[in-house]
């Protein structure tokens, strides 16, 4: 088990000298979707600018860079990632290729000189993300873990904290950002402490990936996996930035395999962080277990099933709910007040009580959506990177990813086994030949 301990943003001791701004990036094997999450972040980020792409097909890193800030106006292409690497230009490289590239195009940006921000997952396995960190030494890397950054959940990370701690300090009402808008009209903004002391968390997704329909994401050589890679690890990490780094996968999971593709249908099980002590982001940190987080993922639902993204954040005082993947959408906050309420007596929710109150009325949340939903975390990495003063380490280390990495391969054990570096070289689905 990696241990996550007190670091710079990219996951070690210490910190290199700053890079020069603005940061000239190149851009790695991008596709489609990279042009509306990420692609023009680099570009309209400040202290950032695009200074090269590549992709293999002849004209293909022209025509993305054509579809960028500026339609590509000084940004050199190429059809290999080491001319690119080779561009003294370049002093930062975006990895926006499938996980299966990543460690190779990583080691190769390192060795060259270049900071790394890779895309999420960090690696197919554990092992892999580990050595892609080594390989980077003392150079800088990040990880694609965005929503680290964006204000909706750095809202609710704030709102988990309680009103003091046990040092006497004080925790104000986390800031909303511009945008943001409070329903019902003229509601109090929910303060730190609001929910009380935690006493569960339980996320949940149904969705339906059909084999054969999401490209090389059910393809464990390229992928390094299923949708436990593509969309749970978002989950999972997110998880890690409000609770802890390093949690623990507690009891048995519950894994299950798609019998077309072979790659994990649905996933169930359960991390716990150690409590952190005093000062502790979550006002339920202080028992003797830490948080405990139960997911339930189901990947291949059906197409007729009600897709579910929610996390519940239940406290002695109130409840939490959210979406996770989906960003643009709300935080309803329920503020009970006592313990019966929020823990559900059967009177109370029902209403059924000849002396039941009202139901309370949620708070909802809703938040901003950037026009680039990487665009705050590519922001505080430059900043970081940069050395503008006053700019925080960047919040999304790749020792955190790595840890990331290792918690999936122990979870999903029961599907592909050992998930060493090289498991994927054995796998075939079923029924090939």
């Amino acid at each position: 088990m990696a241990s996550v301990a007190p670091a710079d943003g990219d996951g070690r001791a210490g910190s290199p000298p700053p890079l020069p701004s603005p940061l000239r990036w190149g851009i790695i094997g991008p596709g489609d979707v990279c042009v509306h999450k990420s692609g023009p972040a680099f570009a309209r980020a400040t202290g950032s600018a695009i200074g090269a792409v590549s992709k293999r097909t002849p004209g293909a890193a022209a025509a993305f860079a054509s579809r960028l800030p500026g339609g590509g106006d000084g940004i050199a292409t190429y059809t290999e990632s080491a001319a690119l690497l080779a561009d003294p230009s370049v002093l930062a490289v975006y990895v926006a290729t499938p996980p299966g590239a990543h460690a190779e195009l990583t080691t190769a940006a390192a060795a060259a000189g270049k900071a790394v921000y890779v895309e999420k997952p960090m690696a197919r396995c554990g092992a892999e993300a580990a050595a892609m960190l080594a390989s980077v030494g003392d150079g800088r890397i990040a990880v694609a873990y965005y929503r680290r950054a964006l204000a909706k959940y750095e809202w609710v990370r704030a709102l988990l904290r309680p009103q003091s701690d046990t040092g006497g300090r004080t925790f104000p009402p986390p800031p909303l950002p511009t945008g943001a808008t409070v329903t019902p009209a003229g509601a109090a903004v929910p303060a730190p402490g609001a929910i009380g002391t935690l006493t569960s968390v339980a996320y949940t997704y149904v969705g339906h990936h059909a084999a054969g329909e999401i490209g090389w994401r059910d393809d464990p050589p390229v992928s390094g996996g299923g949708m436990m890679l593509d969309v749970g690890v978002h989950v999972v990490n997110l998880m890690q930035h409000w609770f802890g780094e390093d949690p623990i996968v507690e009891g048995a999971p519950v894994v299950t395999r798609d019998p077309v593709s072979g790659v994990e249908a649905a996933a169930s099980f359960r991390l716990r962080f150690p409590p952190v002590g005093a000062g502790a982001v979550v006002a339920g940190e202080s028992g003797e277990g830490g948080v405990a987080v139960d997911f339930d993922f189901d990947f291949c639902a059906g197409p007729d099933a009600r897709r579910v993204d929610e996390v519940v954040l239940t406290g002695t005082a109130g409840v939490v709910r959210l979406s996770v993947l989906a960003v643009d959408g709300s935080v309803e906050v329920t503020e009970t007040g006592n313990a019966a309420t929020a823990g559900g007596d059967k009177n109370t929710r029902d209403g059924c009580g000849s002396n039941a109150p009202p139901p309370p009325t949620p708070t909802r949340v809703a938040f901003p959506v950037p026009q680039h939903v990487q665009q705050p975390l590519i922001q505080a990495v430059v900043d970081d990177w940069t050395g503008v003063p006053g700019a925080p380490p960047q919040p999304s280390p790749a020792a955190a990813a790595v840890r990331t990495s290792e918690l999936v391969d122990e979870v999903l054990a029961g599907v592909y086994g050992e998930r060493r570096i090289g498991f994927w070289e054995g796998w075939a689905k079923p029924g090939a030949a």
